[in-house]
């Protein structure tokens, strides 16, 4: 008989001192930084839609 075979190798077993935790990171305004740049790339978003949108009606409203 053949032997059984194991799912994964010996080195990719997971390693049993990793813990399933989130990291507690040092910058204790990362929540805050997160939430500046998340309301900054939505404003830019709002802005560029906006601009696109006024430059395509200008155009459209020149060639009538």
């Amino acid at each position: 008989m053949m032997a059984a075979i194991a799912p994964f190798s010996p080195s990719l077993a997971p390693n049993k001192s990793e813990d399933d935790e989130v990291l507690i990171l040092g910058d204790p305004k990362f929540a805050l930084n997160g939430e500046l740049l998340l309301l900054f790339l939505v404003l830019l978003f709002a802005t560029l839609f906006i601009v696109l949108i006024v430059f395509l009606y200008g155009r459209n409203h020149r060639n009538q």
